[in-house]
């Protein structure tokens, strides 16, 4: 779905609104909502950082994914800088923030709670098959099974 965000300073109420609208048709945007801020705090909480900005952006009606939150700031925070500047428009596509297949993803390593770096394990490892299983494999396995089995001539209505 493309979006755009329309970020507009009125400077005699000190105020920023930022419009979002949604594409309703190829190249026709319908507005969906609209928030209004203190220009001052806007500002501020733009020098101040990311999470800053971000914090100050989400509301109950207006609450954009992470990497949504991230793209506007980037996009706000000249805006926000250069005081002749009054109007913004920021256009986004969640499609663009799905990952890329063929492209090689970023191994980033992780760390548990103990400090120590879980391994990066592929999905074809894991379902990698070590060789054929016997029948006689298959028998020991049932064989320690404990659970009651559903009988055939067993008719009870209790038995769905």
């Amino acid at each position: 779905m493309k979006q755009q965000f329309a970020f507009e300073k009125d400077l005699e109420k000190g105020t920023i609104i930022l419009s979002e609208s949604a594409e309703t048709d190829p190249g026709s945007f319908m507005q969906l909502h609209q928030e209004e801020y203190s220009l001052e705090a806007m500002i501020e909480a733009g020098e101040k950082g990311c999470d800053a900005f971000v914090e100050l952006l989400r509301r109950k009606n207006l609450f954009p994914p992470v990497d949504l939150a991230v793209k506007l700031f980037e996009a706000a925070a000249p805006f926000l800088a250069d005081e002749g500047e009054t109007k913004l428009l920021m256009e986004y596509a969640d499609s663009d923030s799905f990952p890329v297949p063929g492209k090689p993803e970023e191994e980033a390593e992780k760390k548990d709670e103990d400090g120590d770096v879980d391994e990066v394990v592929e999905l074809d490892a894991l379902l990698e098959v070590d060789g054929d299983v016997t029948e006689d494999e298959i028998k020991e396995i049932d064989s320690d099974d404990v659970n009651i089995k559903f009988q055939p001539d067993n008719d009870s209505e209790h038995e769905n």
